[in-house]
């Protein structure tokens, strides 16, 4: 996985410290939307470097899903779901803030779902017959995400639905947050 580089890079430096300065330039930039308690949240902590590891794709594999119990070792066509955890990373905690603060935009998309009980209910009680259904697997879904994009789609939301934004909290904190 890390060979592709397309999608990653090899640093030289652990850029934690410089990731953790900037938040708290963010927060010190935009201290008139965050409470004392909220800028000593994101900004003061016992930060940790994330991992990196990748989750076998066994579905995905022909060879292991041809033997029985599991038996081929080491399958040529194994592939992995890249996984960053980074549970107390210097992103972790603004990442959770801008998440709980953006959430009620999902509200006014049409095409987000939940969770699986929510597609359930979603569904009409009975289908035709005649209704194919269908489903899709993403390659590489999270590392092939334009960033870009996901700024302009946050403006557009934000814009169109700012009702949906807490008060205490402008359009230029949230953009600046997920830059």
């Amino acid at each position: 996985m890390l060979n592709d580089t397309l999608t990653y890079e090899e640093i030289t430096a652990n850029k934690d410290k410089n990731v953790m300065k900037l938040i708290k330039e963010l927060a010190s930039n935009h201290s008139h939307n965050l409470t004392g308690k909220e800028v000593n949240y994101l900004c003061h902590f016992d930060f940790k470097t994330s991992g990196f590891y990748g989750l076998p794709k066994i579905h995905n594999s022909k060879i292991i899903c041809q033997e029985p119990y599991f038996r081929v070792l080491r399958p040529a066509d194994l592939k992995f779901r890249p996984i960053r955890a980074g549970p107390r990373c210097p992103t972790s905690r603004l990442s959770n803030y801008v998440d709980i603060l953006i959430k009620p935009f999902t509200l006014h998309v049409r095409s987000y779902l939940r969770d699986t009980i929510d597609f359930l209910n979603y569904l009409p009680r009975t289908v035709s017959e005649r209704t194919i259904l269908v489903s899709f697997d993403v390659t590489s879904l999270y590392t092939n995400i334009n960033h870009d994009l996901c700024v302009k789609a946050m403006e557009y939301w934000i814009s169109k639905h700012p009702e949906s934004l807490n008060s205490r909290f402008s359009k230029e904190f949230i953009i600046d947050s997920i830059l």
